[in-house]
């Protein structure tokens, strides 16, 4: 079926997704009346086929414009397919696009609940092969009367749009047929949405054109499907809100935040802050450090930093610092649910102190690692079947795709960057990075009973892999083992008695191996001594958060999941807390924990 899906003509593949989408058990012939005309369905984010792709599919987008349903109070978002769904509060009778699993020729479902009416609204689209964007909202909204004078501009669209294709000529603003002087930037991380900036404040009492033009493009090259030209008038004043937070931790002096890089705030205490800049509502708002506080240094990072102005004061920003990390840059993919009920993939960046998410719907994303150029990010998603697998982004968390459809527990590129190797249980593959090419990696074990290779960890050279077997027969836990990149020569790390009882009642005494940027020694976790680092000999091991062996208790600072910075000075690990902590290699000077984030973070990667 994969392979007759590919050779199909346009015109049959169209008969055969609609047939596809009717044929569901909770399809449109089970639902005889779309009451949702004007919901929007886009086509998924990433058109990615593979010769191991299942299924054309990613990330959809499924939005209903302002005004559909003016009594609407909650939407239940549902592929029929899968049967994934997501629940969404409606605004103005519509919502803006949400994310969903999915893939050409799923339905989508939407049942609207309406004020003082017990049976749903239901409307359906079954998802095309290709499909054009679209605005599903402006604002000012068309023949809007007495607009503050200092309004955000704002288009939001039915899927996310490349970045390079927004200028003032493409999304802007008119006064009698007249360019308004202004500049254009996108709002936000998931593309969707854009705000025009003008140079100067509106003119009172005016006559204004908001255009959209079809020179916008979605990422996957499909223009506009029309132009919008709205008209709206501005009144005499502005209407503008705070925008503030909270800082904790504060122990330096010098912290100064930033809005929008435009405003500068020095923060000299914990507790509340507020710019004196007010921003109107659907503004975008961008807080981070300009300047990190020092006497002592202190490291300082933004949670709810980014986001759009409501009708109303904007005080979501919290701003957490702590001591110890001066001198620490780059930055720091993580997994979290970040009080979700899914876990998604988030970076720290701790030259601009900010925490942001890179990928969001209703799948878990897990074990986040960077390419060796830093450009691109791989992750595992588990879940509906159009979603699981290998995933492959960009570094800023754009053009998403599986291109893998199997799941796995863990991964490791290989140093120039065309190969992955995944493992789960006892199965290690090698694929290439565009899903290609997937070889079975024959594992030379100790002894029949040894179960490799979790935690898999590509040397910089490309000679060894690291990473943690279980041997039974022998009876001894999980350790750190080495073998030759094609599986060869496997041999042990370290000595089982150093690191936890050998036997069967004491596993896990050690794993998650991680290179130093050298290649000359590995960190991991440790039973007994917490996270530690060794020679790539096993030699000269010593602890990183200062523990040592004590009668079989396991550490006092037990710790997981260490990687190293790309300078090799800094270790950064999760600790029992599951907060991401940041600490020396050298194993002097303080644990700085440089997260503060509901439900933990997990899997830490760093990068220049």
């Amino acid at each position: 079926m994969r392979r007759i899906i590919r050779i199909l003509s346009p015109l049959i593949f169209g008969v055969f997704v609609l047939l596809a989408g009717c044929s569901e058990t909770s399809g449109p012939s089970a639902r005889s009346l779309n009451h949702l005309p004007s919901l929007i369905v886009s086509s998924p984010e990433s058109q990615t086929a593979t010769a191991n792709a299942d299924v054309i599919g990613g990330a959809g987008w499924v939005s209903l414009p302002p005004g559909s349903v003016p009594d609407g109070q909650s939407a239940t978002i549902r592929n029929g397919r899968s049967g994934a769904n997501i629940t969404a509060a409606l605004v103005d009778g519509g919502f803006d696009p949400i994310a969903i699993s999915a893939s050409v020729g799923d339905t989508v479902f939407v049942d609207i609940i309406r004020a003082g009416n017990s049976t749903p609204l239901t409307g359906f689209k079954v998802i095309a092969v290709r499909s054009s964007p679209s605005v599903v909202r402006a604002s000012p909204a068309p023949g809007k009367k007495d607009v503050p004078l200092n309004a955000a501009i704002v288009a939001v669209f039915s899927a996310p749009i490349d970045a390079s294709t927004l200028s003032p000529s493409s999304f802007g603003l008119l006064h009698g047929g007249t360019p308004v002087a202004g500049s254009v930037r996108p709002v936000g991380t998931s593309g969707i949405s854009a705000e025009f900036y003008p140079d100067s404040t509106l003119s009172p009492q005016t006559s204004y054109q908001l255009i959209v033009t079809q020179a916008i493009r979605d990422v996957n090259g499909m223009p506009l499907a029309s132009a919008v030209a709205d008209t709206f008038s501005t009144g005499s004043g502005t209407q503008a809100f705070a925008v503030g937070g909270s800082v904790s931790g504060l122990a330096g002096t010098g912290l100064v935040l930033s809005l929008n890089n435009v405003e500068q705030l020095p923060v000299a205490a914990n507790g509340a802050f507020v710019f004196s800049t007010h921003l109107a509502q659907g503004a975008a708002v961008d807080i981070t450090v300009h300047a990190l506080p020092s006497s002592p240094s202190q490291l300082c990072t933004v949670v709810g930093g980014s986001s759009v102005m409501p009708n109303g004061p904007y005080t979501g920003a919290s701003v957490t610092c702590s001591t110890g990390t001066s001198g620490a840059t780059g930055k720091i993919l993580f997994s979290s649910t970040d009080g979700a009920s899914v876990s998604h993939v988030f970076v720290l960046d701790l030259d601009h102190s900010t925490i942001l998410p890179l990928t969001s719907g209703a799948g878990n994303d897990l074990s986040p690692r960077w390419s060796p150029d830093h450009t691109r990010i791989a992750f595992a998603r588990d879940g509906d079947a159009s979603s699981t697998g290998l995933w492959v982004m960009n570094a800023d968390g754009s053009h998403g795709a599986r291109v893998w459809p199997v799941f796995f527990g863990d991964l490791t590129w290989s140093p120039d960057g065309t190969r992955l190797l995944v493992t789960s249980g006892d199965t290690v593959r090698t694929v290439n990075a565009d899903g290609s090419g997937a070889v079975d990696v024959g594992i030379m074990s100790t002894s029949p009973g040894t179960n490799c290779l979790l935690d898999p960890a590509w040397s910089p050279d490309g000679s060894t892999i690291a990473g943690s077997c279980t041997d039974f027969d022998d009876n001894l836990p999980e350790l750190t083992y080495l073998m030759n990149s094609d599986g060869s020569n496997l041999r042990r790390l370290t000595n089982p008695q150093t690191y936890g009882s050998a036997n069967s009642t004491t596993l896990f005494a050690e794993g998650e191996p991680a290179w130093s940027p050298n290649g000359l020694r590995i960190a991991f976790w440790s039973f007994a001594y917490g996270i530690t680092i060794a020679n790539v000999d096993g030699s000269n091991a010593y602890s990183v958060t200062g523990d040592r062996p004590f009668a079989g208790v396991p550490s006092v600072y037990y710790g997981s999941s260490p990687d190293w910075s790309p300078d090799g000075k800094w270790i950064v690990y999760r600790n029992p807390s599951g907060q991401l902590v940041i600490t020396e290699s050298s194993g002097v000077g303080a644990r700085t924990t440089v997260t503060s984030i509901t439900g933990g973070a997990s899997s830490p990667a760093w990068s220049r």
